[in-house]
């Protein structure tokens, strides 16, 4: 048992090594390497049970383990949550099939789509957000969704080469959907076998397949209701890691109080790690009101908890950020105090990306070394990915203490 504990800790250690060789943070001399880490973990429910089940889940394929990460429009655009998806899968599972998890088809409510999908749409389609002050469909835990009462309506969602090292064919998907059996018709290709359970599809394919076609026929003319859609996961059901990663354009912690859908949502991904990324959209308001925050971001983490078992919870902070691309914002030091305070509290870990990307005013190095877009709200691909690696690193620095030889010595 030892033995096998130092070739763990070897092995971890050696993962962490080809990080580094990867990515070479210290060309950036404005990080702060130094805060590069989880806090509060000792505090923090469930986080060793985690780290635990991440070591079974290396030494034995069959251990579930599901990653949820929630945010806004930082995940909406896809790079920050693609390259964290592609680091955890690179180290942690050892063949190139893998799986994508939570999507939504973006392209079909008229918003920026991440690029390692394609979405193509006919009929008449409308969408509903949890930003919105008057909605007109139910939200779940994307929040956002898409309805429509057109007679033939129709997606499909096809797989992009995006890293071509990884190959995220699926044979089974669940589809967030609502509508009355007696008006609609939902017909899936490729042929599958489809099972409803209340407000989800649950779609097996009899082999891996790269795109899903979902038609919506309408039977019953005069019912005036809609078919919506709130989101759909794509699996291979041989591997049993997934990391679901989810963002709607202005969403703040209360966006996800107000979906509906949330609950049972969660509770079908069944998370055992919940990433909880918000508050640039609060820290962006003029009057930003710190209590309110505080409460909202409790309120999701305890909704979060009463629909998982055992889930570990990290908060992430925002980065620096300018106000309409130009004015100092002193609400980004209050968010990242408020959002720290509220890990405290509610004995969550978090990692501080407002310090390790330098602290105030850090938004002009990044700028200056081409890593923002024009606004210096939003990271360009470039930033994405810098920030991914470093979010990754603070992970495997967290990790590896737990396979020391030191740590397992019997």
């Amino acid at each position: 048992m030892i033995k096998l504990k130092l070739i763990i800790a070897l092995f971890f250690c050696f993962l962490h090594l080809c990080l580094h060789s990867q990515n070479n943070f210290s060309v950036y001399n404005f990080l702060n390497l130094q805060e590069n880490q989880i806090k509060n973990t000792e505090e923090s429910e469930h986080y060793a049970d985690i780290m635990k089940k991440i070591t079974n889940l290396c030494l034995n394929k069959k251990q579930k383990f599901n990653v949820l990460h929630l945010g806004d429009s930082h995940l909406q655009a896809g790079y920050y949550s693609n390259e964290i998806r592609k680091n955890f899968q690179n180290y942690f599972i050892a063949d190139s099939l893998t799986n994508l998890g939570l999507i939504f088809p973006y392209t079909a409510a008229k918003t920026n789509n991440p690029q390692n999908y394609h979405v193509q749409y006919s009929g008449k389609w409308q969408s509903s957000k949890a930003v919105d002050d008057r909605k007109k469909a139910k939200q779940g835990i994307t929040g956002i969704t898409l309805y429509t009462n057109d007679s033939s309506a129709s997606l499909t969602i096809s797989l992009n080469n995006y890293y071509p090292i990884k190959n995220y064919s699926f044979n089974h998907t669940k589809i967030f959907c609502n509508y009355p059996d007696s008006t609609y018709n939902i017909h899936i290709s490729p042929e599958a076998q489809v099972q409803k359970n209340n407000s989800t599809l649950e779609v097996a394919f009899d082999s891996l397949t790269d795109s899903i076609q979902i038609h919506i026929e309408k039977t019953n003319h005069s019912d005036t209701t809609h078919f919506e859609l709130s989101g759909l996961t794509l699996s291979n059901t041989k591997h049993s890691f997934s990391y679901h990663a989810t963002g709607v354009n202005g969403a703040k912690a209360e966006s996800y109080l107000k979906c509906t859908l949330f609950d049972k949502q969660v509770q079908s991904l069944s998370p055992d790690w919940v990433v909880i990324s918000l508050g640039t959209n609060e820290a962006y308001t003029e009057n930003y009101k710190r209590k309110e925050f505080q409460q909202n971001l409790t309120t999701l983490i305890q909704k979060i908890r009463n629909n998982t078992n055992s889930c570990w919870i990290l908060l992430t902070t925002p980065g620096d950020a300018l106000h309409s691309g130009k004015l100092r914002n002193p609400n980004n030091q209050l968010v990242r105090q408020d959002i720290i305070k509220v890990a405290n509290n509610m004995n969550c870990s978090y990692w501080d990306f407002f310090a390790v990307m330098g602290g105030e005013n850090s938004i002009d190095s990044w700028h200056s070394s081409e890593l923002t877009a024009k606004d210096k709200l939003h990271l360009n691909k470039k930033g994405y990915l810098l920030k991914a690696n470093l979010f990754f690193d603070a992970f495997l620095n967290s990790f590896q203490p737990f396979f020391s030889p030191k740590t397992n010595k019997e």
